[in-house]
């Protein structure tokens, strides 16, 4: 499996957070993703890095970070006091 700062992590789960409440977010990230994997690339926003080598397997798990991140929103909502 590829190598990411723990940092891509956080922004995987808060993308699913944030998506919880604009559900197109979501969708715009899957596409992404796809569009990552059909170009066999992966894009590194903070060092602005293009690096090759992508796979589906590499894809599903960015994917199911950001619905955890979706999933978890979900169960917290009745003990969050705002609303985006």
């Amino acid at each position: 499996m590829y190598e990411t700062p723990p940092l891509y992590l956080a922004i995987h789960l808060l993308i699913g957070a944030v998506s919880y409440f604009y559900p197109l977010l979501f969708l715009l990230y899957v596409a992404y993703q796809l569009l990552q994997l059909a170009l066999d690339a992966r894009f590194f926003l903070f060092s602005w890095e293009i690096k090759k080598g992508n796979s589906p397997i590499y894809t599903y798990y960015k994917i199911m970070q950001t619905a955890v991140g979706f999933f978890l929103t979900y169960l917290l909502q009745p003990y969050l006091r705002f609303t985006l």
